[in-house]
């Protein structure tokens, strides 16, 4: 034991050390964690999965896009089985004032339990695609993945019925989802997964969980990853993403969301292939935790876990998996924030009465300040790259994150260490201790408040900190009653010179001694030659031998481990997780400055640890993060925030007047860069370019005339929509559509009477609820087969005085609007100005469908 001291006390060295080792040791892990993914055994077999059959199957539906309204997309039908859910027709009304009817094409195949099947477990991915994506991990990884478990529940039967779902037009509207809603074998779901891809390969994450028994359950995954701080950060609007997981929690089913996020760069592009994986380990982490997982369902009882209650999840390393109920980590915490501050106090007044307190009253004050100049440095990054470079994060994420954290590390440790050198106290870390304790135990305060009432579960990390900052205080203080009692001595200030001061702190003056110029203690062994007052000198060097003696020397490494280690790998695997879900997202709308905020914010809780240890670093370690920080901020601050392995997402999409014949090309992305592209394209001419706002902030609409599209071949224009019109009473007509060489129209009604109703014939209307008295708005028409006819029955009504005065001579009218079909289809050269896009734009800008379809025609109607 005397042998540790010796080698670790608390100075310079051993303190940069155990610092740079311990954090650069979870800054390895965690990054190798969530950039390196475990490949498949050689004898997967055993387990009852076939990867090689697997990635033979992503082959086949991955090769091109393959959306709704494709005939790709029946292949890719046919090659999942040969059997469609061809029943089923839905209509359901819309929060934006719109009825949406479809004809399902879902496949959907049932496994009965033998022990439970009054209930089922659902398993639900899609398998269209967005228009220009081949969808390797958005969403075909999912499916073949589901076709595996296929295969083992046919060879295995479940004790628990098992409902797996491939449904079809996910990407225009989550319309597969909302139909099966309307399915018999509905009524039996009692829980589901909902497997997704909103990025490109990667480590999946089971972003966001409403229910208690599949989080429970994905203990047994071979690879978790996950953190409910995501599913609150869902609920608070602070990520936005919609998925099938809406229209199932919506309907009051319990379930999970589980999706790859990162590469989000190739999502919705032509980039999502299967080479762009560059090897099977995102399908088999995603098939061999689904495997664990359906087993652990399927084929066990009821673990007794009511799905109403809300729970706290997260992972450690992609192997461990914490979960226990929000109610049980809410005592815990109640019972933290009231033992915590009785703890610390009972000691410290322990130690008060055994006269071995030796905290002194210079030094308060340090860590709240220091706290205060890293937020407004983290303030100053924030708003620099907002102004300068704020799409940068995008092409440099590593760099983005090293630059915040080296300006930001040091303003709140480089206070901590100019205070101790101007003014030293050898209690700075057992004040610093007891001030992050305060500020921790307010914040926990907070934490459990807002988590009740909004019923939240991602604030674990509060009660982390918390936690461990309570026990590396309490270590501190217990370690003060080594120390011999004081003998309180006045000394004068004026007796202690400043250098000597400085040097009995930086040589090794433990933070348990109180620092003589407030009152100097040493133990009494006077006699009638000894001065009444000691010299400043002699006060030291006592003070330092007894402290140096009696103190574990090593015992500040046990507090750093407690304090920093745990908390700091959690904090780290959030941020690469964050880094890697929200960076790319700037591109798509997402305001830059959001995102720079959470990495900053986890960045400056990642770096709180250190800062009671940070005035026994050297200067070498602050020279260096300047250095490294300056580096890495020029570098961001000027390069140019694209490449092609980074690109600027540009939205497409085309608009045709079929009576008129014009077309009108639209191009959404980010104003400035989208300039760029356009001169780089030879045939579009700036001058007739208009601009309008895009439906999220930060993305606008260049909109400009268009090679004209070949949607419909050897068909004239005005022959790709027919529409017919009878007004069948006074306050009733019907609306015939028909569209050719497609599956895919709406009805849009823009002037005249308000539509109350709008039912199509064929469908299931039961459930149809329209609201009253908002008008409708737009009737939308799916169908599972080509060339359809639907026919629209719609009720009017005149609309008030207030209306009619605000609308324009259209009113004068019964009814107008528009019908319209879209087109998906762009092989053969059916849209002539999204081939020549392909052929112009600049490797750092790529292209992705900006609306359900690629080409929308349209034609006016009156009644």
């Amino acid at each position: 034991m005397n042998l540790i001291p010796s080698l670790l006390p608390f100075e310079k060295i051993p303190v940069t050390l155990v610092v740079l080792g311990c954090y650069l040791t979870a800054i390895i892990s965690t990054l190798v964690v969530q950039e390196h993914l475990p490949s498949a055994p050689h004898d997967h077999h055993k387990i009852g999965l076939d990867l090689d059959e697997a990635w033979r199957d992503l082959q086949a539906i991955a090769q091109v896009a393959h959306p709704f309204n494709s005939r790709e997309n029946d292949d890719v039908g046919r090659h999942i089985t040969l059997d469609f859910d061809t029943k089923t027709n839905a209509s359901w009304y819309s929060e934006d004032q719109s009825v949406t009817y479809m004809e399902s094409r879902n496949i959907v195949i049932k496994f009965d339990g033998s022990k439970w099947n009054d209930s089922a477990v659902l398993l639900t991915a899609h398998y269209d695609t967005s228009s220009l994506a081949p969808g390797a991990t958005d969403d075909s990884l999912a499916v073949v993945s589901l076709l595996q478990v296929a295969e083992q529940l046919t060879k295995h039967r479940p004790e628990r019925s098992m409902i797996l779902l491939f449904n079809n037009g996910e990407e225009d509207g989550l319309h597969g989802a909302q139909v099966f809603l309307r399915h018999p074998w509905m009524s039996l779901v009692q829980s589901f997964i909902n497997v997704e891809g909103a990025g490109a390969g990667g480590r999946p994450n089971l972003f966001r969980s409403s229910s208690a028994q599949i989080t429970y359950a994905f203990r047994k995954a071979a690879h978790p990853h996950g953190s409910s701080l995501f599913s609150d950060a869902f609920k608070l609007g602070l990520i936005r993403s919609t998925t099938d997981y809406s229209i199932y929690t919506r309907a009051g089913i319990p379930g999970s969301d589980y999706a790859f996020y990162t590469g989000r760069q190739k999502y919705h592009t032509m980039s999502d292939t299967v080479a762009s994986l560059h090897n099977r380990h995102p399908l088999w982490i995603m098939m061999e935790n689904l495997h664990n997982v359906v087993k652990e369902l399927a084929y066990q009882p009821d673990i007794g876990i009511s799905d109403n209650a809300r729970f706290v999840y997260f992972d450690v390393f992609g192997e461990g998996w914490f979960y226990m109920r929000s109610d049980l980590f809410m005592v815990f915490n109640i019972l933290l924030i009231v033992l915590g501050p009785i703890f610390v106090i009972l000691l410290g007044w322990s130690l008060h009465r055994s006269h071995k307190l030796y905290v002194g009253l210079r030094g308060w004050g340090r860590f709240p300040v220091a706290l205060i100049l890293g937020v407004l440095v983290a303030g100053v990054c924030i708003g620099w790259y907002g102004e300068y470079n704020p799409m940068v994060i995008d092409r440099a994420p590593y760099s983005i994150l090293v630059t915040i954290a080296c300006f930001t590390a040091l303003a709140t440790l480089v206070p901590m260490y100019i205070t101790d050198w101007w003014k030293p106290t050898p209690s700075q870390r057992a004040q610093v201790l007891l001030e992050m304790f305060g500020l921790w135990w307010i914040v926990s305060i907070i934490t459990v408040i807002v988590s009740a009432r909004r019923e939240l579960t991602g604030t674990y990390l509060v009660t982390f900190f918390y936690a461990a900052t309570l026990a590396a205080t309490l270590i501190s203080l217990l370690d003060m009653h080594r120390l011999d009692r004081k003998v309180p001595i006045a000394v004068p200030e004026s007796a202690i010179p400043h250098d000597q001061e400085a040097d009995a702190s930086r040589n090794g003056a433990d933070h348990h001694i109180r620092r003589h110029h407030q009152a100097g203690d040493v133990e009494s062994t006077s006699d009638e030659r000894t001065p009444l007052i000691p010299r400043a000198e002699e006060l030291l060097v006592v003070a330092n031998q007894r402290t140096g003696q009696q103190s574990l020397g090593w015992i500040w490494v046990l507090e750093f481990i407690l304090l920093a280690v745990f908390p700091a790998i959690l904090m780290l695997q959030l941020t690469f997780s964050l880094l890697a879900a929200l960076g790319p997202t700037v591109v798509d709308g997402t305001p830059p400055a959001f995102v720079y905020a959470l990495i900053s914010l986890s960045v400056m809780l990642a770096i709180l640890p250190i800062a009671p240890f940070a005035h026994k670093l050297p200067v070498t370690f602050y020279l260096v993060l300047l250095v490294i920080g300056i580096a890495t901020a020029a570098y961001t601050s000027f390069v140019f925030p694209f490449t092609s392995e980074s690109p600027l997402k540009v939205f497409f999409g085309q608009t045709v007047d079929l009576d008129q014949g014009n077309s009108t090309v639209t191009l959404a992305g980010v104003r400035p860069y989208l300039d760029r592209v356009f001169r780089e394209l030879p045939t579009i001419d700036s001058s007739n370019i208009t601009w309008s706002k895009g439906p999220v902030s930060g993305i606008q609409i260049a909109g400009f005339p268009g090679l004209a599209p070949r949607s419909v071949p050897n068909t004239p224009m005005a022959d790709w929509v027919h529409v017919t019109l009878n007004k069948t009473s006074l306050s009733s007509a019907s609306i015939t559509v028909m569209g050719n060489n497609t599956r895919a129209c709406r009805v849009s009604f823009e002037g005249g009477y308000n539509v109350a109703q709008a039912v199509v014939r064929g469908s299931n209307t039961k459930d149809l609820q329209l609201p009253s008295p908002h008008p409708l708005k737009q009737v939308n028409l799916w169908s599972r087969t080509w060339n359809a006819t639907w026919v629209v029955d719609v009720d009017f009504m005149a609309p008030s005085t207030e209306e009619q005065s605000m609308q324009s001579a259209t009113a004068a009218k019964v009814l107008s609007g528009k019908v319209s079909c879209i087109w998906s289809e762009r092989t053969n050269g059916r849209i002539p100005a999204l081939d020549e896009f392909y052929v112009f734009f600049p490797m750092w800008a790529t292209i992705s469908a900006g609306r359900a379809g690629l080409v929308e025609g349209w034609k006016s109607f009156s009644v």
